[in-house]
């Protein structure tokens, strides 16, 4: 290879790298701080902020422009932003303009997706950014040059320029054109704010070009009287957009709304022919807004999504005591369906039915509280229920739908069981709990009632939770104190007993855990409160297993007990009664020390008419 073509390959290379990247890729003079300048004057000396590269995203956070620098011992004054200076600067937050600068070229803040603060300095002659409304203004001719995430347009707007709110990340669920604009320039709110309201004023005369291409609104509100034909892809473009999220929002129908005898209209005109719901209203208060609250045939509801259109039971009328919540309802010609039952909703509420819809997956925290329900059924569709939701119920029957993911009411058993933990959350007149449950939730039977004859906690559990049994009557005149904790229990919450363990009652605890571990010195009574501690230590006996008296005695929580007495030592007391054939004994009900009924006991010691008994 000669020195003559050599040098032509290395020729072309270079001129095919310059053509490939423009000389302005790397257009600054010098960098101060964290901006870089471009020097335009000499005489006077001026400056103007620009890139690193092009192809770089120069800026992100907060960027303070000042009015003047120093360099090398020069004095220059910052006069203007270059074409494409922040271009693209995805992590640019906020900027602040000194009123020195005088021009801005073209994209210079474009595609700063997430810049949520922008301000202009006071006395600035060209720009401005009036009533702190986060935007470029250009002042002469009142046009929003670029806006930001947080931008409210102002009222004294007359054009939003082009680009002007192109990838911008709206913050506002509400896009709202005041009715000073005419004129809404080319890509001005492309992609813009995904699923929200867009309100378009009757003052627009032009709209250009892709104005709204892929902003997918869910519902678009015009004011305009002769709406302006636009181009086929003015709402939405396959070539430049997510083809999924496109799919989706054209599924979701978007509803157009227009003034009273427009629809017909706007069904012939290009680029709104294609809305599949036109409704007419008089004004923007007949569409539906995000948050609107209602009711419906007595039942409250709050808008809590549009497209898809959701909605939240928050309450009902006062007279209501039966309630068939509906899976959707339809408000200002819109349906929307019922997905969530609000926190407190029939909280102390004089609610005594209650139908729930196979829409709803959510039920919120103390939702049906202190109510009246007589019985509840969870659809499968429910995937959350709030805490306390039905504290203080009196609950005759409770059913889970079988095919819920999230909880059930397995062997029948009248309560709510979270699957996954197996813990029983909340419980009815009517509970039996499975031998399938570990945890007893907190509040689980707290002022509960229970019918049967004895509270009866299996072997499987082995958490009890805070206030699970407070307060809780058994038996028909709630008399029924004696109870059995097994030996699989390894955790009592807080105030676990405390009320249900009624002192001013001679009754009898027997706990089968044999390595006695410390609980909550309240969990059987209040500690501080001298009448409640006498009486448990006079009424109440504690039975533990053999040889284990002396741990109990020395373990917090157990020690408040003074009557402690260890289970197969009793043959020497005289409170063990033998059962004697053709007793009167032995045609009453018998329990084993689990306080499970049995028919035929075996040899043991047995409770009958709260009395120990010696079966032979």
């Amino acid at each position: 290879m000669n020195m003559k073509s050599t040098f032509l390959k290395i020729s072309w290379a270079l001129l095919l790298y310059i053509c490939a990247y423009p000389v302005d890729t790397l257009a600054y003079s010098f960098q101060v701080d964290n901006l870089f300048y471009n020097i335009i004057s000499s005489e006077p000396k001026s400056v103007e902020v620009t890139y690193q590269s092009i192809y770089v995203a120069t800026y992100s956070g907060d960027i303070i422009i000042p009015g003047s620098i120093s360099y090398s011992g020069v004095e220059y004054e910052v006069k203007g932003i270059s074409k494409k200076a922040f271009y693209e600067c995805t992590e640019l937050t906020s900027v602040v303009i000194p009123k020195t600068v005088t021009y801005i070229g073209e994209d210079a803040f474009r595609f700063c997706k997430y810049l949520s603060s922008v301000k202009i300095e006071e006395g600035n002659p060209i720009y401005d950014s009036r009533e702190d409304c986060n935007a470029i203004i250009e002042t002469e001719s009142n046009t929003l040059l670029y806006g930001s995430c947080k931008t409210v347009i102002p009222n004294t707007v007359t054009a939003i320029g082009d680009d002007a709110f192109n990838r911008i990340r709206l913050e506002s669920d509400r896009i709202v054109i005041p009715n000073s604009v005419a004129t809404i320039g080319n890509r001005a709110f492309m992609e813009s704010g995904r699923y929200a309201t867009l309100v378009i004023p009757n003052s627009i005369k032009s709209i250009g070009s892709m104005s709204f291409t892929n902003l997918l609104p869910t519902t678009v509100i015009s004011y305009m009287q002769a709406p302006i034909a636009l181009d086929n892809d003015s709402w939405y473009d396959y070539d430049s957009y997510d083809w999924d999220a496109l799919d989706d929002w054209l599924e979701s129908s978007p509803t157009l709304y227009v003034p009273k005898g427009t629809a017909s209209i706007y069904k012939k005109t290009s680029g709104w022919s294609w809305f599949q719901q036109i409704i007419e209203i008089e004004n923007d208060s007949e569409a539906p807004k995000e948050g609107e609250m209602f009711a419906y045939y007595g039942i409250n509801y709050k808008i809590i999504s549009l497209n898809p259109n959701d909605i939240e039971v928050t309450g009902a009328s006062p007279e209501k005591s039966v309630l068939n919540i509906p899976e959707t309802v339809i408000f200002k010609n819109a349906t929307f369906a019922v997905k969530s039952i609000s926190d407190h909703a029939f909280r102390n509420s004089e609610i005594e039915s209650v139908s729930l819809p196979n829409s709803l997956t959510y039920i919120g925290d103390n939702a049906f509280e202190r109510s009246f329900i007589q019985s509840i059924c969870i659809p499968k569709s429910v995937t959350h229920i709030g805490e306390r939701a039905f504290l203080f119920t009196l609950m005759r029957e409770i059913k889970v739908e079988k095919a819920n993911a999230i909880y059930d009411s397995r062997a029948d058993c009248n309560a709510i069981i979270e699957t996954a933990t197996n813990t029983l959350l909340f419980s009815g007149i009517n509970t039996v709990i499975p031998n399938s449950v570990i945890i007893i939730g907190n509040d689980a039977f707290n002022e509960g009632i229970l019918l049967s004859e004895k509270l009866v906690i299996p072997n499987s559990v082995t958490t009890i939770g805070d206030r699970a049994f407070m307060h809780l009557e058994v038996g028909e005149e709630g008399m029924a104190r004696d109870f059995t904790i097994p030996e699989s229990v390894t955790s009592i919450g807080s105030q676990a007993f405390y009320g249900f363990c009624d002192p001013t009652i001679v009754f009898d605890i027997t706990s089968e855990i044999e390595k006695p571990f410390e609980i909550p010195l309240d969990c059987f009574v209040n500690p501080d409160n001298q009448d409640e501690m006498l009486n448990l230590q006079n009424n109440v006996v504690l039975y533990v297993p053999n040889e284990k008296l002396n741990a109990y005695k020395n373990t917090q929580g157990w020690n408040i007990f003074t009557q402690i007495r260890e289970i197969e030592s009793q043959n020497s007391t005289s409170d063990i009664f033998v059962l004697q054939q053709n007793s009167e004994e032995e045609n009453d009900k018998i329990y084993n020390l689990l306080g499970q009924c049995i028919t035929k006991p075996m040899k043991g010691i047995h409770i009958i008419k709260k009395k120990k008994i010696l079966v032979k």
